[in-house]
């Protein structure tokens, strides 16, 4: 993609990520809540800890028709942190609420990759859902507004608020030109020692390997199955794997 291309497409992402912020009723400054827009958009959600500690999620969309929001799957990997699983939950919801033509997608949420353009798109959107230029820039003391100005403090009260990842923060902090690539370096080291140097509570950053499934699961999962998207085998492979006696089900009711 050439330079203006990715302007266009930084805009678009902005914008869709802005819409769907007002749709919820939050302000620029407020953080995400995920299962509030899963359970507004009928997604049915399992989180799951895999032993691929590199996959991300997946998103699968059973209906042909975008405005058809009833059949709309996702997985988050809970043995990713928990600051790491709200990205990729937000990058999934791109996939499944705006991309066209849209029904399967496996991956590792985050990469920013050019080479392929819906993926970066969910990854510009997840950003931008996360944390909106207009909320970060309320919370940095203005006196922190010049290159490399920003201070730790600063940092971590940002992602703890906004509940993101270090990595996705000193990403948009580098975009937004608060900090070079020096200053990412320095930030990105000892992030747990320094959170809990800070009296911040550290599980932010650390994996949570909970089982839960937010939504009706048994009967997407059916739905899943019926409509050809997953065989027989997955089909109660996942039923048996989820071990739905021992999990936290949460209806959309």
């Amino acid at each position: 993609m050439n330079s203006q291309k990715i302007k266009e497409l930084h805009i678009e992402m902005r914008v869709l990520a802005g819409r769907l912020r007002r749709e919820m009723g939050w302000q620029p400054v407020d953080s995400v809540k995920v299962t509030s827009i899963i359970r507004a958009k009928k997604i049915l959600t399992v989180y799951k800890p895999l032993e691929d500690v590199d996959f991300s999620g997946m998103a699968i969309r059973t209906s042909a028709k975008h405005e058809d929001s009833s059949n709309l799957f996702m997985l988050i990997n809970t043995s990713q942190a928990i600051g790491k699983q709200r990205f990729t939950a937000c990058h999934e919801f791109y996939h499944l609420l705006f991309q066209r033509d849209f029904s399967y997608s496996s991956n590792s949420a985050g990469k920013f990759d050019l080479s392929n353009e819906e993926e970066y798109k969910a990854d510009v959107f997840a950003a931008n859902l996360l944390l909106p230029m207009s909320g970060i820039e309320d919370m940095v003391p203005i006196e922190q507004m010049r290159l490399n100005s920003i201070t730790l403090e600063t940092v971590l009260k940002l992602e703890q608020h906004f509940g993101c990842s270090r990595a996705a923060l000193l990403r948009r902090l580098k975009s937004m030109h608060f900090i070079d690539s020096s200053k990412y370096e320095e930030f990105s080291i000892d992030v747990i020692t320094g959170a809990l140097e800070n009296g911040y509570d550290a599980s932010l950053y650390r994996p949570d390997k909970r089982n839960m499934v937010v939504g009706d699961y048994a009967t997407k999962a059916r739905t899943l199955f019926e409509n050809g998207r997953i065989s027989g085998t997955r089909y109660r492979e996942l039923m048996a794997e989820l071990g739905l006696e021992n999990t936290n089900v949460q209806n959309q009711q």
